[in-house]
């Protein structure tokens, strides 16, 4: 466990970062295929522009899907919309966010349900079965408007590309909001914003940034409805005088390592310094143990060794509340050191590393890019 770490960086001429795909949609998460190439979930810029694109090996964007559930969420005027991302085979899970599926309410932060969402399909899972005879996955679908309804009522629906292919969608998991009434608003809710996922077509483990928690769906032998494997407690305020003692911890991403699970933990307001980690979390138990921190808004994890005590972790910003640009850091958890790879990044959100290279991808959100990062050999 880190209480603290020891910073050191590598020298500017030596931090290689090169913009690689641009033109995206508020880019939130990659997956990393076999072959070098890359898959990213975009955030859209606008009711339902949601979209997964797929990346080649020589940085040419293609759409696979377009017309995904998204919207501008109240608080931060941020789009939210496809967020994690698992393929199994000819499958592909893509977790939708929280969206605009609330409005402020009556006093404070409260918030309530908004009357008229963009889609009827935000927090949730969506299942994509792509065609055998489709190539590396299918491209050029469009998922129409009256489908979000279709979908949320339970039923499967079809799409068509222009070569003639069919592409299987169905919503797989639907998260509940919590109610939290409080005296001045008796319709306050916490609205649930899936982030993250890892798993197989057996079952399947989401984090929740909203409810703290981590989710699990079983697939088969039956479909089951979302179960709460594990809550996080507040985390300590570290930024004395302003805010409450404690902090959300805002689970923003799951890796799989092993038996356990490897969650980084971004905290919310006021984002502290040193108030982020990394956990593990014992996959056969539940068990949990914090294995880094002394980070700053821990948005994305990327386990280098199996034991995981090592790590590429990405901050998406060095001081939330000024502004500052976010890094990346390979740290040590046993020796609690950390060593900056990158810094200067704009707002990333996500990691991903290249398969041939070894070199990894991050995507910079309000960018609207993937930056390739040359990893010091």
């Amino acid at each position: 466990m880190v209480l603290g770490l020891t910073l050191t960086a590598i020298p500017a001429q030596a931090q290689i970062v090169q913009e690689h795909v641009t033109g995206l949609r508020a880019p939130a998460k990659l997956l990393a295929l076999p072959q070098g190439q890359l898959l990213v979930a975009e955030a859209g810029n606008g009711p339902n522009t949601g979209r997964i694109s797929f990346i080649d090996r020589d940085a040419r964007r293609f759409t696979v899907i377009d017309g995904l559930p998204s919207g501008i969420e109240w608080r931060n005027r941020a789009p939210t919309g496809p967020s994690g991302l698992l393929q199994v085979g000819r499958r592909l899970y893509v977790v939708i966010g929280g969206g605009d599926i609330s409005v402020p309410g009556a006093g404070g932060q409260s918030e309530i349900l908004n009357p008229a969402p963009s889609s009827a399909l935000f927090s949730s899972v969506l299942l994509l079965d792509f065609p055998d005879s489709a190539g590396d996955m299918g491209f050029g679908y469009a998922l129409p408007a009256s489908a979000h309804a279709t979908l949320a009522a339970g039923q499967a629906v079809y799409l068509r590309n222009a070569e003639g292919e069919f592409l299987r969608v169905q919503r797989l998991a639907d998260f509940p909001d919590v109610a939290e009434p409080t005296p001045a608003e008796p319709r306050n809710v916490r609205v649930s914003n899936p982030f993250g996922i890892v798993g197989s077509d057996a079952a399947i483990t989401i984090v929740d940034a909203s409810l703290n928690r981590l989710w699990t769906v079983a697939i088969t032998p039956t479909l089951g409805a979302p179960v709460a494997l594990l809550n996080f407690a507040p985390v300590r305020n570290t930024n004395p005088g302003l805010g409450p003692p404690v902090s959300e911890a805002v689970p923003a991403s799951i890796r799989l390592a092993g038996d356990d699970y490897i969650v980084s933990l971004l905290t919310g307001f006021p984002f502290g310094p040193g108030a982020a980690s990394v956990w593990r979390v014992s996959r056969r138990t539940g068990a949990t143990e914090r294995i880094m921190s002394g980070l700053q808004t821990a948005i994305d994890v990327l386990p280098i060794t199996p034991t995981s005590d090592q790590a590429y972790v990405l901050e998406y910003s060095t001081n939330f509340l000024a502004g500052a640009a976010g890094r990346l850091l390979r740290v040590d958890g046993v020796r609690g050191t950390s060593l900056v790879i990158a810094d200067g990044l704009r707002m990333p959100t996500s990691l991903a590393t290249n398969t041939r290279t070894g070199d990894l991808f991050v995507t910079e959100f309000f960018a609207n890019r993937i930056v390739r990062v040359l990893v010091p050999k």
